[in-house]
């Protein structure tokens, strides 16, 4: 027999005693007196302990109150005593109002002890949990399309200012919170496509935005409708936003508006991979000139001067022609160094034709920051975005623009780390969505470097194929890099056996005991063994059969490792 049967007849039974025993005013007084004990005392044996010590001395009073008659028998009641319940010989005298109550209470009480019974034991209290959590509210919390449903928005909440609220454990329903402290540590979101990364990730840049925080999305996949939900929402907050798209409507961006000479040399030499070293370090010479006379000059240095000046007959028609601000013997210092420069510029035709293909693209106009604010459009300049604390929003298109986007991720990647100061860091969230066209050894600085400098970095794939996919040589090696920069795991759900075998590997194990049994012809034989064994924190089948919006979160910070069900970002409602 189950235990809600039990607890049912168990009630039932003892609602008759009261009845019989206790007439209408014992019943009532029993009642809501059991009621009232069982809500005081806290769960568990202590509970069920005290409601039964409680029946037993209410018992005790009644009887010594000369409540109890032997053998007078109430009419109505008098059947049940003929073999059927012979304790109910023992009948209250209904003149005795004392005794009503005594007696009442004694029954009611006795009966709230067996419903703690059951009610506390720890099995029930964790199905009842997990089953509120499936099927109705709790904590505010309640199922939507495969998400967990919180009513409350991010930051509101003043015991967790510095974490974002992502979610709930499925097994309790209790909130789960992400601490920004762990995800400076750098997170890693997995799972296929329509797993719930999306969502898992919105609820971080909601928290950053209404926080005050800069967000930096970086979007390999080129998610037009995401992109106007995120910049929705901040304006709702009103953040500050700004959106490059390499279709549709988009503002202008400058990746080479913040830094020295120095720096903008790094940031174009990064673009490409390079055979040898002593080529690498011709074309940083070349390009340090390059932009150092556009410094000097005060041209603004975009992608499009740039590209204009990759010419050493240019560069020295323009400082002749300023040769009356700069002084003759500054442009005779130039001009020396552009000659040095002279068998350097034939390395440099790689990069030379990087930078043209970006600039005389169709894209070209959506990198022509002159023209741009001449017509009072929006440039967007990554420094500014850090300086307002706002939100930039790149949607690449790897689809229709494969070589482009990949060196547009590059340029967005390299212009953030020139953004970073070190003598001032600043809390910033950098998504990575779909993180194959942006694969390379910048991402992997960033991480390694930025994270003194407030870099909270989260990058999402759908396999882990995706981390070394565009790496050339050592991609494997390149995949266990990204991985060993991150301390946050966010595992939804993945196809591949391969995948779910090495992310449960990476969360870890735990020590756990094998009990076998020796079987004969006829059953068990009594004998058997039981040894000490390793087992998966979260087993490769469990996360290749989680469902839309649940994900394991393995924190190597905390040492945690829990089964979460994600909480509907109000991004995704816009």
């Amino acid at each position: 027999m189950g235990d809600e049967a039990a607890l049912i007849i168990i009630m039932v039974m003892a609602l008759v005693a009261l009845v019989m025993i206790g007439r209408g005013l014992g019943t009532v007084a029993g009642v809501v007196g059991a009621v009232v004990l069982f809500s005081l005392l806290p769960q568990g044996n202590l509970r069920i302990f005290g409601l039964m010590f409680a029946g037993f001395l209410f018992g005790a009073g009644a009887y010594f109150l000369g409540s109890f008659s032997f053998g007078d028998l109430v009419d109505e009641v008098r059947w049940l005593s003929r073999g059927l319940m012979p304790w109910t010989e023992f009948a209250l005298d209904t003149s005795d109002p004392a005794g009503q109550l005594l007696a009442g209470a004694a029954g009611a009480c006795v009966l709230a002890g067996a419903f703690a019974s059951i009610w506390d034991n720890p099995a029930k209290a964790a199905y009842r949990a997990h089953k509120r959590m499936a099927a109705q509210d709790v904590q505010g919390l309640r199922p939507v399309r495969g998400m967990a449903k919180i009513n409350t928005a991010q930051a509101s909440d003043a015991a967790h200012k510095e974490a974002t609220l992502i979610g709930a454990v499925t097994s309790s329903g209790k909130r789960l919170y992400l601490s920004d402290k762990d995800l400076n540590t750098h997170a890693l979101v997995t799972g296929t496509t329509g797993s719930g990364k999306t969502v898992f990730v919105a609820n971080l840049i909601e928290s950053f935005i209404a926080r005050r925080h800069p967000v930096i999305f970086i979007d390999g996949k080129g998610d037009l409708t995401l992109s106007q939900r995120v910049r929705s929402y901040a304006a709702q907050q009103g953040r500050p936003t700004w959106g490059f798209s390499m279709v549709g409507a988009s503002c202008a961006y400058n990746p080479l508006a913040s830094g020295g000479f120095s720096s903008k040399k790094d940031r174009v030499v990064e673009l490409r991979r390079w055979s040898e070293e002593h080529y690498r370090k011709l074309a940083e010479g070349y390009l340090q000139t390059v932009f150092k006379i556009l410094e000097a000059v005060g041209d603004r240095v975009d992608l499009k001067t740039t590209t204009q000046f990759l010419d050493t007959g240019k560069l020295l028609s323009l400082i002749r022609a300023q040769k009356a601000a700069l002084g003759e013997e500054f442009v005779q210092a130039l001009s020396e160094e552009i000659a040095d420069q002279r068998d350097a510029e034939k390395h440099i035709e790689g990069v030379r034709a990087e930078l043209r293909n970006l600039s005389r693209s169709e894209l070209g106009p959506l990198f022509d920051t002159a023209a741009a604010l001449e017509a009072e459009e929006t440039v967007l300049t990554l420094a500014e975005v850090l300086r307002r604390r706002g939100v930039a929003y790149f949607a690449l298109s790897p689809l229709r623009f494969p070589a482009l986007s990949d060196t547009l991720g590059k340029l967005i990647v390299n212009d953030l780390k020139a953004c970073l100061d070190p003598e001032r860091p600043q809390k910033i969230l950098l998504v990575i969505d779909e993180f194959t066209t942006l694969a390379g050894e910048q991402v992997l600085n960033i991480l390694n470097q930025g994270r003194s400098m407030g870099v909270h970095g989260l990058i999402t794939v759908q396999s882990l194929a995706d981390l070394g996919q565009k790496i050339d040589r050592n991609a494997d090696l390149f995949a266990a890099q990204i991985i060993s920069n991150c301390n946050v795991f966010a595992v939804h759900r993945m196809n591949n056996p391969a995948d779910a075998g090495t992310l449960a590997e990476v969360i870890g194990t735990k020590n756990s005991l094998e009990i076998t049994a020796h079987l004969g012809e006829t059953g068990a034989t009594g004998k058997g063994s039981a040894r000490h064994v390793r087992e998966f924190l979260a087993h490769p089948d469990a996360i290749k059969n989680l469902p839309t919006g649940e994900a394991f979160l393995a924190n190597k910070n905390a040492g945690t490792v829990v089964r979460i069900k994600g909480r509907l970002s109000q991004i995704m409602e816009l």
